[in-house]
């Protein structure tokens, strides 16, 4: 699959169980795994590119629920993505 433009393809991550056994659902998270990126947009005579890369953990807001090959993703915008959690 090439995603065009700024959308980002995200796979959810699984559930986590924090020290004291409390189980934080990925809804409540919003914490996923980038497994597909469009280049990004051409705005203004030059190109804005995604700032995410495939590999990334990302946490995001918003976007929309979307199955391919029986397995769910989330379809985000760039701007969708809030943070970068394993880049330093």
């Amino acid at each position: 699959m090439k995603l065009l433009h700024d959308y980002v393809l995200v796979k959810k991550s699984e559930e986590e169980q924090t020290v004291g056994g409390i189980i934080l659902s990925t809804t409540a998270q919003k914490i996923g795994e980038v497994v597909a990126t469009g280049e990004g947009v051409f705005s203004y005579g030059k190109w804005i590119h995604n700032d995410v890369e495939v590999g990334d953990t990302v946490q995001y807001d918003g976007g929309s629920t979307i199955k391919i090959e029986g397995n769910e993703y989330l379809l985000l915008r760039n701007s969708d993505i809030i943070c970068i959690l394993n880049k330093e």
